[in-house]
C-alpha cells in the first residue's frame, strides 16, 4: 500500500503539471494542487522508507538490503469454501470474515469501476475548455479522479490484509514463514540466498488451506493449489 500511494502521488505531481501546462495559463488553484500533491508524495516516500526498515528488521536483513515488493495485490474474486476448511472446528473471527470478503470485492470492484468512469469525465471536461474558460471544473474533475484511484489502493489493501488474515485462521497447523508466504504469493526461490536454501530443503512448496501440510517428502507431490483447481485465483497460489 505504501508503495502504491507513493506512484500515485508521483503520477499525480506529473499529471497536474501535464494538465496545467496545456492550459497555457497560470492560475492560483493549480498551484495549490500541485504544492499539495508534492507534499504528500513527501509523505508518501517517507512511509516508504519506514516500512522498509521495519520488514528489514523483520527479516533481518542487512543495512544496505531494503526489501521492494513486487508481486501485484489480488483483485479477483476470492473463495473462502468456509463450511468445508472449518468443518468440525469453530472459528466466529472466520465465519465474519468469510461474510466480509466478498463485499470488499464488491467494494473494489465498484472502485474500479467509479474510476474509471471518473477518468471518462475528466476527458470530456478537458475536452470542452477552451482558452477563455474556467478552468476549476477540470482541476474539480481530476482531484475526484485521483481521490477514487487512492480509495482504491485502501480497498485493495484491506481486502488483501483480510484475506491473509483469514489464511492465518485457516491453516490447520504451524508453518515456517517461508511456507506462510509460499501460500499467499508467487515466491521465486532464485531470488536470494535464503529463498534458494528454503527451496532445496522444500520449505517453499504448493499448499492449500484445504489441505494439512504434509509430513513426510512422499505426501508433497500430492498436493495441489486452489489454484490448479479451479480457473479463480486464491489467496493460495503456486510458488
Amino acid at each position: 500500500q505504501a508503495v502504491a500511494e507513493f506512484q500515485l502521488a508521483s503520477r499525480e505531481e506529473l499529471e497536474i503539471q501535464s494538465l496545467h501546462n496545456g492550459l497555457g495559463r497560470d492560475e492560483q488553484a493549480w498551484g495549490l494542487a500541485l504544492r499539495a500533491v508534492t507534499a504528500r508524495k513527501q509523505v508518501a516516500r517517507n512511509a516508504v522508507r519506514v516500512t522498509q526498515l521495519c520488514l528489514q528488521e523483520e527479516l533481518g536483513l542487512p543495512e544496505n538490503n531494503l526489501p521492494l515488493p513486487n508481486d501485484l495485490p489480488h483483485c479477483g474474486a476470492y473463495e473462502t469454501k468456509f463450511e468445508r476448511i472449518f468443518r468440525g472446528r469453530t472459528s466466529r473471527e472466520a465465519k465474519q470474515l468469510g461474510q466480509l470478503l466478498p463485499l470488499l470485492h464488491n467494494e473494489l470492484t465498484q472502485r474500479s469501476t467509479d474510476s474509471t468512469a471518473a477518468l471518462q469525465w475528466l476527458n470530456y471536461v478537458r475536452g470542452q475548455i477552451s482558452t477563455q474558460s474556467d478552468t476549476t471544473q477540470l482541476l474539480k474533475a481530476y482531484e475526484r479522479m485521483a481521490l477514487l484511484r487512492q480509495t482504491f489502493v485502501t480497498t485493495a489493501y484491506r481486502y488483501n490484509a483480510n484475506i491473509a488474515r483469514y489464511t492465518e485462521l485457516a491453516v490447520p497447523q504451524e508453518i515456517a514463514a517461508g511456507r506462510l508466504v509460499a501460500m499467499l504469493i508467487q515466491t521465486n526461490a532464485s531470488q536470494g540466498a535464503e529463498w534458494q536454501r528454503e527451496a532445496k530443503r522444500g520449505a517453499i512448496r504448493r499448499a492449500t488451506v484445504e489441505e494439512a501440510v504434509p509430513q513426510s517428502d512422499a505426501d508433497r507431490g500430492k498436493l495441489r493449489t486452489f489454484a490448479e483447481k479451479n480457473d479463480e485465483r486464491s489467496i493460495l497460489v503456486s510458488p
